[in-house]
């Protein structure tokens, strides 16, 4: 993710922003998706139960 965020500060055409579009779609998301549930289940799951 950080590759890309770098990258995108020096894109100057539509199909390298069209290419680090779709990978935020495919790759990033999910990943989020993926680090959210865990904060969940380790910090806020947790609390509840304390």
């Amino acid at each position: 993710m950080l590759s890309s965020r770098n990258v995108t500060a020096h894109v100057y055409n539509e199909e390298d922003d069209e290419q680090i579009k779709q990978k935020i779609v495919d790759e990033y998301v999910q990943q989020i998706e993926a680090l959210l549930q865990n904060i969940k289940e380790e910090v806020i799951d947790r609390d509840a139960w304390n």
